[in-house]
């Protein structure tokens, strides 16, 4: 509210398109629920892990190939980086792989 002589003389207001904003959620959110689609239905075991081997996600398929559910693998400690020097081939070793319960 703009005052002059103690009354109002106007009104001061900020304003912002959101409209692109939006557009990006909703198409971040389609991307989403695709790449979800397409993980929870595959028949290739596909798994996400920390920088430090921790399991944070594995998908379904785990269950029917291993026999072990995606909630008792996640957290668990799978696969670290091999501590080959850079630009050698490296491989993922499995160490420090805990048996879930």
């Amino acid at each position: 509210m703009i005052e002059v002589d103690g009354r109002p003389a106007g009104v001061q207001a900020i304003c912002r398109d959101l409209a692109e904003r939006k557009r990006a959620a909703e198409a971040l959110r389609a991307t989403q629920e695709r790449f979800q689609l397409v993980v929870e239905h595959s028949r290739d075991m596909i798994a996400l892990f920390e920088a430090d081997g921790r399991i944070v996600y594995t998908s379904p398929s785990h269950e029917a190939t291993l026999g072990f559910r995606p909630d008792e693998l996640e957290g668990l400690r799978g696969v670290r980086p091999s501590r080959r020097p850079r630009g050698g081939r490296g491989r993922a070793r499995g160490r420090g792989v805990r048996r879930p319960p």
